[in-house]
């Protein structure tokens, strides 16, 4: 992320070296904020601020994360999520195979078993809670009429259409694949897209789900991966809902989620937080929840939602011609108010107000007619602007247009252009008519030489 003065200026204002872009603002947490990981993606969703960004489109393994669109691709293909699902022993058969071959085992499931039949939405819990990889090829296959390459196409096509372009999914689960990767900020419009839909969010958002019995289970019992949720987890985070977790040895500890406190709310990816130490030894701790928690506590503490400028404000005003009255200069108000998020510590005394003006304005003119803009800037960078708009409503004085249009049609080009074409003509006239007259003088003196 580059450096600029208005980096600086919000450096000096909270203690805290901090890189900014125009109008999406994004910040350094201070340096007692550890951030743990290769990518980082935090955005205010109230104003669409980016807070903090670290490698946002470096593409990374997502993981789990990769369900969040199997699910979203799930939702929009099934009307009923009531709908009853058997497990094929097919799929089963495949689950198996990636589980002892490529994971020894050590792949995350619902423990489901082939036969066993299931709603759609038990499903979605089985694959969102315990990041079941069976219930998200049990979705994929039957959403993909037997086809999951079918159902991975739907995958890579609503990714694109989310404009999750640098995204592209090589499996319904997110196992290891080099085709299966996303950036942080490509997995922030997914996520976003998909807390959309109630449902999933009341999924996602769910600490522990019992599922009752079903024709192979007397109960089904899932708790949610997100430790963040569970008020007996040292990572339980109240102002935290969701959403999903991811972990693989390519990818790192990955965690997309999404915070509510005190009227605002936040969204967040953290992908590539680290699994070990600079020894090779596991590390004690989740270091994708510690991030995502420290910068949280950061962004609730720091920031608040502040009105730069308010609607109808009087600015500025702008050279009046041809009104009535002698009336010289219309005032401007502005069009609407500014709101945006801000450190705690800058208020909108540390604005410049530049006005985008034309030079004058011609009578006659509507109260609320858009004249120009207003350039709200902090420390030499456009974060946004507001219309400014007429404040009064002036009437044209009659005789000032016409002279007004006479003096324009005099100096106009097309004027220019035909009064010297006429001077040309009348010249060519003159010229052919004094040519003419001499002619008919010579032939009359040719003539009275011949009677002679």
């Amino acid at each position: 992320m580059r450096k600029s003065l208005i980096a600086m200026f919000l450096a000096a204002a909270m203690g805290i070296l901090s890189p900014i872009t125009t109008y999406a603002l994004s910040f350094d947490p201070p340096t007692n904020v550890e951030v743990e990981a290769e990518g980082v993606y935090l955005v205010n969703l109230d104003t669409d601020t980016v807070v903090y960004e670290k490698n946002a489109d470096k593409k990374m393994y997502p993981a789990s994360m990769t369900k969040v669109m199997t699910a979203i691709v799930t939702m929009e293909n099934i009307d009923d999520l009531q709908k009853e699902i058997t497990y094929p022993h097919y799929v089963q058969d495949i689950i198996y195979q990636i589980n002892w071959t490529e994971y020894g085992g050590a792949l995350s499931t619902a423990g489901l078993l082939g036969g066993e039949t299931l709603t759609a939405e038990k499903l979605l819990y089985g694959a969102m809670l315990p990041s079941g990889n069976e219930c998200a090829y049990i979705l994929a296959d039957h959403v993909g009429d037997g086809s999951v390459e079918y159902f991975v196409e739907m995958m890579n096509e609503k990714a694109q259409e989310i404009g999750a372009v640098n995204t592209h999914f090589a499996n319904p689960a997110g196992l290891d694949d080099e085709e299966n990767y996303s950036t942080p900020h490509d997995m922030y419009l997914i996520a976003k897209y998909a807390m959309q839909n109630d449902a999933f969010k009341k999924i996602v958002s769910t600490p522990s789900f019992n599922g009752g019995p079903t024709n192979k289970h007397e109960e089904l019992y899932w708790n949610n991966t997100n430790q963040m949720l569970n008020q007996q987890s040292q990572y339980y985070y109240s102002p935290v809902k969701g959403i999903k977790t991811g972990t693989l040895e390519s990818s790192g500890r990955c965690f997309v989620s999404y915070a509510e406190k005190d009227g605002f709310s936040y969204m967040m990816v953290v992908m590539g937080a680290p699994m070990y130490d600079a020894d090779e030894k596991p590390l004690g701790y989740n270091a994708a929840f510690t991030t995502t928690k420290a910068l949280y506590q950061w962004a609730f503490s720091n920031f608040s939602i502040k009105t730069v400028i308010d609607e109808g404000e009087m600015r500025d005003e702008v050279k009046l011609r041809l009104a009535r009255g002698k009336k010289d200069h219309l005032k401007l108000v502005t069009g609407e108010s500014f709101t945006t998020l801000l450190p705690e510590n800058v208020d909108r005394s540390s604005f410049q107000m530049i006005p985008v003006l034309p030079e004058s304005v011609d009578a006659p003119v509507k109260e609320g007619d858009q004249i120009g803009r207003l350039k709200l800037m902090l420390a030499g960078e456009e974060i946004g602007s507001v219309p400014l708009l007429s404040g009064e409503t002036v009437e044209r004085s009659f005789l000032l247009f016409v002279i007004d249009t006479i003096v324009k049609m005099l100096s106009s080009f097309w004027f220019k252009f035909a009064f010297i074409l006429l001077i040309l003509l009348i010249a060519a006239y003159i010229i052919a008519f004094v040519r003419r007259n001499r002619r008919r003088v010579k032939y009359r003196s040719v003539r009275r030489k011949r009677n002679m």
